[in-house]
């Protein structure tokens, strides 16, 4: 995995918005500029209440009236003062409209990045790791925008105006205010190597605690159940103090580099008073010109002394400019080939040639050869482990496999686009995923275009239409966080409807039926039964009633198919099966 440099990753998103820089840039170096006239102005009152020779900009005048001499001094001080607000003020808004864009452009870059990656590095990943990306590590480049990148742009301006300005008024004496800023810059230097690091493992431990405090919180139910909340409290506590000792390390760098700075700057201030003074006990200098001197040493060391703040801003926005192309840096494992085409459904055969996949070296299926006619409706059976749930990603390509071929109408599903697939292949999971929406739009997560009528017909197909009706607010109810507000069954429905509005040509269900009582769970079987009409359907079960209405049982155990027939062939021929019924299951079967 190869990534950018940080500020080459900043400047391919800057490239979009040059205006906006622009802006942001001529505003900032007005900002730095104007104030810097306030030593020049100051020392030319201090003169001409002295009674003593006037300069501007290091070049003698020939203005002799203080009286005059007050007014453009005041005149000038008022125009700076304007000048400058204004600056601040286009400066502030300018940045703002630039930083925004910018975390925009990112944010909408790893949103997109995160939907559209494989369900495998959605797994290494974590939903933490994205959001703490998509969240705080966009939110940090915000500051190392405003505060690093475009002052990178103006720091000529900012410090070598005053420099210029101290050479011209006195070359010995600047060469002076000058000699402490090689030192400090060199030890500078190593303390950002340190910091940089130091930062990298603050950040890595508090994206660490975030990712285990959502863990713990998504598993608050069993937690409590088995009164395992003071060992869990004690856990994220450790993790807490292990962040906390990270920050120290960063707060301990930081003071090193803010002493540095200050003392060396603190001794060059010394220093020009020092020669300063000695020069206009000599006659050589004016107080004015000392005054403006000394302000302006105070404008060229403000960079150095603002040194630790941007430093610090720095290298967080590097770490997480990192952070974030290391994310963007991930490639998905299934994607389009460059010659894909779209996917035509028109019977829904399936045909699966020598299939095996691994995950993590770990195999989960082995040698899998399987013919599906159209319009049949497919039982897939075996102990837990035995890779059902894993066949039917695989048929929807949420995976890929390492060996073999899924064919879909006789087209090779990883020869077809990604997108024609899944609009035509529906997989309802074993554990279904609503959002905290209302039913309408639960349902209509991937036609947010159809009408009422057509939701209505797929919720009734699903069973679900009865207990909608029921509810205050019908389809407009907030279902909540995961469906909390509806039962299990009631929530597997409304997912089997989202799967039907879609009209798939192939239907994938995971243990559509496993949270349904039995009367609902008919109902089901009796749908299943009447959409087969229409589509190939492939489901994983162990209910007996569904079993009755398979027109193909394949029995699975251990990654292999090792038997498919009906029931009565399989119960006589396959003990795997016999041994996954219950007899009251057995019974019901019979009858």
């Amino acid at each position: 995995m190869k990534t950018r440099r940080p500020t080459r990753m900043a400047w391919s998103y800057l490239r979009h918005h040059k205006l906006r820089l622009t802006t942001a840039v001529f505003w900032r170096s007005l900002y730095e500029l104007v104030p810097m006239q306030v030593p020049l102005l100051t020392g030319l009152i201090v003169d001409a209440l002295a009674g003593g020779k006037i300069s501007l900009w290091g070049v003698d005048r020939d203005l002799t009236d203080p009286m005059a001499i007050l007014q453009l001094a005041a005149t000038g001080l008022m125009g700076v003062a304007l000048v400058y607000g204004l600056s601040a003020y286009g400066w502030t808004v300018a940045t703002a409209r630039l930083s925004r864009g910018f975390v925009t452009d990112l944010r909408r870059r790893l949103i997109a990045h995160a939907i559209n990656i494989s369900i495998d590095r959605h797994l290494s990943i974590g939903a933490a790791g994205f959001i703490d990306r998509i969240l705080r590590d966009t939110a940090a480049t915000r500051s190392f925008l405003e505060k690093v990148f475009v002052r990178t742009l103006t720091n000529l301006l900012r410090a070598g105006y005053p420099v210029l300005m101290l050479i011209v008024l006195d070359f010995r004496l600047a060469l002076v205010a000058l000699s402490v800023l090689p030192v400090q810059r060199l030890i500078s230097r190593q303390l950002e190597k340190r910091l940089q690091a130091t930062t990298r493992k603050r950040r890595e431990s508090d994206a660490t605690l975030l990712a285990a405090l959502k863990e713990k919180l998504d598993g608050i139910e069993d937690i409590q159940a088995l009164n395992a909340n003071n060992v869990t409290v004690g856990a994220l506590n450790h993790k807490v103090d292990h962040l906390e000792q990270k920050q120290l390390g960063v707060a301990r760098v930081n003071a090193l580099m803010r002493l540095t700075v200050w003392l060396s700057t603190g001794i060059g201030l010394a220093l020009i008073w020092w020669q300063g003074g000695l020069q206009v006990l000599a006659g050589q200098m004016t107080v004015g010109q000392l005054v403006v001197f000394t302000g302006l040493v105070t404008f060229a060391y403000r960079p150095f002394r603002q040194f630790t703040n941007i430093v610090n801003v720095y290298h967080r926005g590097v770490v997480s400019l990192e952070r974030i192309d290391e994310l963007l840096s991930v490639e998905t494992s299934v994607q389009d080939r460059f010659d894909a085409v779209p996917l035509s459904v028109k019977e829904g055969r399936i045909a699966i040639d020598q299939l095996a996949f691994a995950y993590d070296s770990q195999p989960i299926l082995r040698d899998i050869d399987l013919r599906i006619n159209p319009h049949q409706l497919v039982a897939v059976v075996g102990r837990s482990g035995s890779g059902k749930s894993t066949l039917l990603k695989l048929l929807a390509r949420l995976h890929d496999p390492q060996k073999g071929e899924i064919r879909i109408d006789d087209q090779p599903i990883d020869a077809v686009t990604l997108a024609s697939l899944r609009s035509q292949i529906a997989l309802v999971g074993q554990n279904p995923v609503l959002f905290s929406d209302t039913i309408l739009e639960n349902v209509r997560l991937a036609q947010p275009e159809a009408d009422l009528d057509k939701v209505k017909a797929a919720c009734r197909l699903a069973g679900a239409l009865s207990f909608i009706e029921t509810l205050d607010e019908g389809f407009e109810t907030r279902i909540g966080t995961d469906g909390i507000n509806l039962s299990g069954g009631q929530a597997q429905r409304i997912s089997i409807a989202r799967a039907l509005l879609t009209g798939p040509g192939v239907l994938l269900m995971d243990e559509p039926t496993s949270a349904l009582d039995a009367e609902t769970e008919a109902a089901i079987v009796k749908t299943l039964g009447q959409l087969k009409q229409h589509t190939t359907i492939v489901l994983t079960a162990h209910r007996s009633q569904v079993m009755c209405s398979a027109d193909l049982i394949v029995v699975m155990d251990k990654g292999r198919i090792i038997a498919k027939g009906n029931h009565p062939y399989l119960w006589k021929n396959c003990h795997v099966y016999r041994e996954l019924f219950t007899d009251n299951q057995i019974l019901s079967l019979a009858a």
